[in-house]
């Protein structure tokens, strides 16, 4: 800090306003009699800047000249290549006032670049700039009467800190603090580095690893190029299969709805056995027709013979009748596969028969599901226009009792208008429609049950 010029009015042997210039002045010495104001000089310096003086600290009303009624100090003073201006009022009576201001220049007229007011922020603004506070001030820059002694007697750490303050020593402090958070800085990054080295080398073996796995990878990869072509005809030919598989699945759903048709296993049972008799029998007639023929041509031929031979009339009498016990043998085998054949036709129309009534059952089963659901749908309806009716009813009783401007009794809101009147859907003509559609649905589920029930007999 380096003063520039101080003014002094009312302060202390200074009644009168005065004005000490210290630019361009590097050595200064006060020198004067007892009582011509010399400490009044440093006085105002250190009243200027701290607000009281070393001497002086607390009654600083003591400062004001005898016969003034307010003192005024003014310094001017430089610091870092700053211009700064510091004005203190003291009054008898009152509060006293302080500013600090930055100037532009040294000139007056320039308009402040800064103002600071109020005693504790230019007190804290002034040791801001200074780098001590109103006790090292004292003890270093401006030391009273008998108080240098004072000042080589302190222990180590305030002295140290004054002379630090003075010659700028606490410079080497923050360079040293700087060092030692350079050193930590530096000691942080080489412990990153030391991590960053090892989580290099575990980086290159997982590098070399995953190099491994890529060429496995794309060998695996060719492998499977090579077996693209197989796998997709045998998607195709699993395509085709599923297709195939739907289809027999279809074709058995159809064949179990025909089996489902067909009469049942007894009456089937029945009429092959009967068919496998009849044909039985028309093959055992068919053979007793053919050893007839065969015993007949025999016959004949020996009635020749005995023609040619004999000529014995009792013979061929004898002859004519074993021929007419052949015919009539004959006769009877052909009657007898006429009767299988006719017996052979008939089992054949009876399952011809079977099935119609199997076809028939199935198409009276259809006609009855088909019944059943034109009946759920009817009872479906009913209930929907019952349910409609219903609350169209309670819609029409509850507009009775709502009055505008009053809440409702079902949403509690207030009614701002009361809805006009719908005429309400015919309730009792809602129920009967929906018995008698019930009624319709029971008889619908008991005829397909009886014709189920016949189907499945």
């Amino acid at each position: 800090m380096r003063p520039h010029e101080l003014t002094l009015r009312g302060f202390r042997s200074y009644r009168d306003e005065v004005t000490f210039d210290f630019r361009g002045r590097h050595l200064i010495g006060i020198v004067g009699p007892i009582g011509a104001g010399k400490s009044s000089i440093l006085d105002g310096v250190s009243f200027a800047l701290f607000g009281k003086t070393p001497r002086v600290q607390k009654e600083t009303k003591s400062l004001i000249h005898q016969l003034s009624a307010a003192a005024h100090v003014r310094l001017t003073f430089e610091v870092d290549g700053q211009l700064w201006q510091v004005t203190r009022a003291l009054k008898r009576k009152g509060q006293g006032q302080v500013q600090l201001v930055r100037l532009a220049d040294d000139g007056a007229g320039e308009a402040p670049l800064e103002t600071v007011v109020m005693e504790r922020a230019v007190r804290n603004r002034v040791e801001h700039l200074l780098g001590m506070d109103f006790d090292t001030f004292g003890r270093s820059v401006l030391l009273a009467q008998n108080r240098f002694a004072e000042f080589l007697l302190t222990s180590d750490a305030p002295r140290n800190a004054v002379l630090k303050g003075v010659f700028g020593y606490e410079r080497f402090d923050a360079a040293l603090a700087a060092a030692r958070e350079h050193v930590a800085g530096a000691e942080a990054t080489v412990a990153a580095l030391d991590a960053d080295g090892s989580r290099l080398v575990e980086a290159r073996g997982a590098l070399a690893e995953a190099r491994a796995n890529a060429s496995t990878a794309g060998e695996r990869r060719d492998r499977l190029a090579v077996l693209r072509p197989h796998v997709e005809r045998l998607d195709l030919a699993a395509t085709e299969a599923e297709e195939h598989r739907a289809a027999a699945a279809a074709d058995i759903a159809r064949t179990r709805r025909a089996a489902d048709m067909l009469p049942a296993a007894a009456a089937l049972d029945d009429a092959s056995a009967d068919a496998d008799r009849t044909a039985e029998a028309v093959a055992n007639g068919t053979e007793a027709v053919a050893t007839a023929e065969a015993e007949r041509v025999r016959a004949e031929a020996a009635r020749d013979e005995a023609t040619e031979r004999i000529g014995d009339l009792q013979a061929f009498a004898d002859l004519v009748a074993r021929l007419h016990a052949h015919a009539e043998a004959v006769t009877a085998a052909i009657a007898a596969r006429d009767r299988s054949a006719n017996a052979l036709e008939a089992g054949a129309g009876a399952a011809a028969a079977a099935r119609a009534g199997a076809d028939a059952a199935a198409a009276s089963l259809a006609d009855a599901e088909t019944a059943l659901q034109g009946s759920t749908s009817a009872l479906a309806v009913a209930d929907d226009e019952l349910h409609a009716a219903r609350h169209a009813e309670m819609a029409a009783e509850l507009r009775g009792g709502l009055l505008a401007g009053e809440p409702c009794p079902v949403c509690a809101h207030v009614v701002a208008t009361v809805p006009k009147a719908i005429k309400a859907a015919g309730l009792r003509q809602a129920e009967r429609v929906r018995t008698t559609a019930a009624k319709r649905h029971d008889a619908a589920v008991k005829a397909r049950d009886r014709v189920a029930v016949a189907v499945a007999a």
